[in-house]
């Protein structure tokens, strides 16, 4: 039994399809989160790594702003 907290971090082709099992598991949606970079039906391209990249450059901006 897992009583949650977790992130889950897929940055791979059909990563999307990992989601059924974490629901099976009653993991998902209230003990954790899963962050994909594609649909269980679609070909990743590594989005993941440039999103959070992007989102750690605007969080670094918005710090930076109220300082």
């Amino acid at each position: 039994d897992h009583d949650g907290n977790f992130v889950f971090i897929n940055d791979s082709c059909y990563s999307g399809s990992s989601i059924p099992a974490f629901k099976e598991l009653g993991l998902l949606p209230r003990k954790g989160l899963v962050i994909t970079s594609s649909s269980a039906d679609e070909m990743s391209y590594g989005g993941i790594k440039d999103f959070l990249k992007q989102v750690e450059f605007d969080l670094t901006l918005v710090s930076r702003k109220f300082q």
